[in-house]
């Protein structure tokens, strides 16, 4: 599954499979530190035998922040889980990673001789 968050939109819709006519939140989960992207209430919009649609709204533009990977979604009804999966983030444009560029300061790439040995 995948989900994209722009830097405009702060309402999303989130399929999934089953029918969870109660499901009233969400929740994102990153699977590398196990901290929440978010956590937040959910509407379901559509509830059938084959896929309920939720919508929810988050409360600050994720377009603009750098986090992009596979996460974990939790699916919850009155607090209790109900189901749980793997959905991949994309974010358009996406932010910076923090990093800055190395800048060498031996450009010619001139080497130093600390030891020669004598033949």
């Amino acid at each position: 599954m995948t989900i994209t968050f722009n830097n405009t939109d702060l309402t999303y819709n989130f399929f999934i499979n089953g029918d969870f006519p109660l499901a009233n939140g969400l929740k994102f989960m990153s699977m590398h530190s196990n901290t929440p992207l978010f956590d937040v209430d959910a509407t379901v919009l559509i509830a059938n035998t084959r896929y309920s649609q939720l919508e929810f709204t988050l409360s600050e533009l994720i377009g603009l922040k750098h986090v992009e990977g596979i996460y974990r979604y939790i699916v919850f009804e009155d607090g209790v889980s109900v189901q749980e999966g793997v959905v991949k983030v994309f974010t358009t444009p996406g932010g910076t990673t923090g990093t800055e560029p190395y800048i060498s300061n031996n450009e010619d790439r001139e080497a130093t001789v600390f030891y020669r040995p004598q033949y």
